[in-house]
């Protein structure tokens, strides 16, 4: 049955349709005609000749002719014959796809021209089509039609399709624009995305692991970022890389705060590599920006004393003590400003105080360890007490220009022997075997009182800590192996510092915090808790041995492992930082009407944790 043809009347009589002319020519002869201006009277009449010739490119050509007048219903007609004439040709496919698209009918056209490239990739008219059906919705994948369309027009020597180049390349560059674009916006959310979810990450490892995902998406970060990343290789006790991440960030791009957070991380973690120098270097820059924070102000301190540059340490102890007045880093100034006095200040100062005869040159070690016993006695009340029990007794306490009191040799003597008597009688009530009881030593098994029945440097120190602490300080010579006087190799020394190291580590991986000596001996205050105590279940603070110092530390993270208990100890260590020293007083308690008769209670009760009853 023949199609109800268009009469199409025009003054051109011009057609590129030639009846003598292969299929592949009279295909560019179709595809050149855009618009109802291009079509001739010859070019419908040899279109119809064709069609009722019963061949497929006929039905094209009238199928193109009738979509470009808006004649869909007969355009469709003479598509669909020509599919039926020839179901595997690609230009059927995407004069149907262009029929689709000429109504409006997008997903149909889309449909058509996948059928079209199916049958052939290379197909120029397909990827050029689907280019421009797929551009406002999905432009990367149009851009790589465009890309192929381009490379099949380079190829090709097709007429019709030359004046198609410059108008794929301006699409090309278009889209490019586009796709790169909307290609950063896309990374840009991934990115975003990715940052949220390390920083919502509570674990340390797990929150490192995220971060570094983060890290591969861009080759340039912001410096919190950058910073960030530092912080959890620090956490992760990945000191190498933390040192050389740390070379990519320049402090001066930092805030202040950022800066000090740097700094705080460099600072230790060149500890923790043994490199001592640049350790200080940066405590030192941190010190110089005036930060307060109590415990790195004490490490730095700690670290500084270690290496020797006690000028430096004491200057240090003293900025601490004017932001708390704690007494113990009081203790510590006070021991550190004789032991930067050299020999002949020391010597001058026991000549005044009536220990050392006038002549004498020579400081002696005992002289000196006698000046350590005159300076703690001072610090330990000392001058109050001789005050308060011989009231105008002189040649006791000795007056400087300045007003400082200073113990002078009766005075002495009258304060050690009332210690010693005290120290006695606290031993008494533990029953301490009376054969014993001047036989006693210290921890490090130095006798605690001397041959006339005195306490010895050493033993004083054992009382003011029992004192202090609750804790046990005095043992029989039984109960300690004195240390035998020999030299450790250098090898010795490094095998324990180095399984030193390697305990504190999992102690910190596994939740575990380290704190000062001060802090350490002012939880044993706060507690009233003997050391055993809190040293073992259910308090579970740790004390590690590095050969020339000893660290402690205390469970703040990880309740599963170490318990309640442990997590309320740290609860002190925090209120101490915080600068509440107070320690409570047992002997009273206030009730809600006022002082009651109810006594307080701390943290331990007669040597062990109470628990209420």
């Amino acid at each position: 049955m023949l199609l109800k043809l268009i009469i199409i009347t025009t003054l051109r009589i011009y057609s590129c349709i030639d009846l003598e002319k292969n299929e592949n020519h009279n295909i560019g002869c179709i595809s050149i005609m855009t618009d109802q201006k291009d079509i001739s009277e010859s070019t419908l009449l040899s279109c119809s000749k064709m069609a009722s010739e019963d061949k497929w490119i006929g039905y094209l050509c009238l199928c193109r002719i009738n979509w470009l007048k808006n004649n869909f219903n007969t355009a469709q007609a003479a598509c669909f014959k020509a599919k039926e004439k020839n179901p595997f040709n690609p230009y059927v496919y995407t004069e149907i796809a262009r029929l689709y698209r000429k109504q409006g009918k997008i997903d149909s056209a889309i449909t058509e021209v996948e059928f079209a490239l199916n049958l052939s990739t290379d197909n120029f008219d397909a990827n050029l089509l689907a280019a421009e059906l797929i551009e406002n919705t999905k432009p990367q994948k149009a851009l790589e039609f465009y890309k192929k369309a381009l490379l099949i027009a380079k190829q090709s020597n097709k007429f019709e399709l030359i004046g198609k180049k410059t108008f794929i390349e301006t699409k090309i560059k278009e889209l490019s624009d586009i796709v790169h674009k909307k290609n950063i916006e896309k990374e840009n959310l991934i990115y975003e995305s990715c940052l949220k979810n390390y920083k919502s990450e509570t674990d340390n490892l797990k929150a490192l692991e995220k971060i570094e995902k983060c890290i591969k998406m861009r080759k340039t970060h912001s410096p919190q970022i950058t910073l960030d990343y530092i912080k959890l290789l620090y956490l992760n006790s990945n000191y190498d890389l933390t040192l050389q991440q740390s070379k990519k960030i320049d402090p001066k791009n930092l805030l202040e705060s950022q800066r000090k957070d740097l700094y705080l991380i460099l600072a230790d973690s060149y500890y923790q590599k043994k490199d001592i120098k640049n350790s200080l270097k940066i405590y030192k820059q941190l010190f110089d920006m005036g930060i307060e924070e109590y415990f790195v102000l004490i490490k730095y301190a700690q670290i500084l004393e270690s290496d020797g540059d006690k000028i430096t340490a004491l200057e240090v102890y003293k900025k601490i003590y004017s932001l708390k007045q704690d007494p113990l880093i009081h203790e510590k100034i006070e021991l550190l400003k004789i032991e930067v006095m050299d020999k002949d200040e020391i010597l001058k100062e026991m000549k005044i105080r009536g220990f050392i005869e006038k002549e004498k040159v020579v400081l002696l070690p005992e002289n000196k360890k006698l000046f350590y016993t005159l300076k703690l006695l001072e610090r330990k009340g000392a001058i109050s007490w001789l005050e308060k029990n011989y009231p105008g007794y002189a040649n006791l306490i000795l007056i400087s220009e300045n007003g400082e009191k200073k113990l002078m040799n009766s005075g002495y003597n009258l304060y050690l022997r009332y210690l010693s008597q005290q120290f006695i009688k606290h031993l008494q009530t533990k029953n301490v075997i009376p054969n014993y009881l001047f036989r006693l030593v210290d921890e490090n098994g130095t006798p605690i009182f001397d041959t006339k029945g005195n306490l010895t440097y050493e033993g004083l120190l054992s009382y003011f800590k029992a004192q202090d602490t609750n804790s046990k300080t005095w043992f029989y010579p039984t109960e300690i192996q004195r240390k035998k006087i020999e030299l450790k190799t250098s090898y010795e020394d490094k095998e324990k510092r180095k399984k030193a190291e390697i305990e504190a580590k999992k102690l910190i991986n596994s939740g575990y915090e380290e704190i000062s000596e001060p802090e350490y001996l002012w939880l044993l205050r706060a507690t009233n808790c003997p050391e055993d105590i809190l040293l073992n279940p259910p308090c579970n603070l740790r004390k590690i041995d590095y050969g020339d110092t000893i660290k402690y530390f205390i469970c703040s993270k990880n309740e599963v492992l170490c318990g309640a208990t442990s997590l309320t100890l740290y609860t002190y260590i925090n209120s101490y930082r915080s600068g509440n020293t107070d320690i409570i007083d047992t002997s009273k308690s206030t009730a809600f009407f006022g002082t009651g008769a109810v006594k307080k209670h701390r943290f331990c009760e007669d040597g062990k944790i109470w628990t209420g009853n």
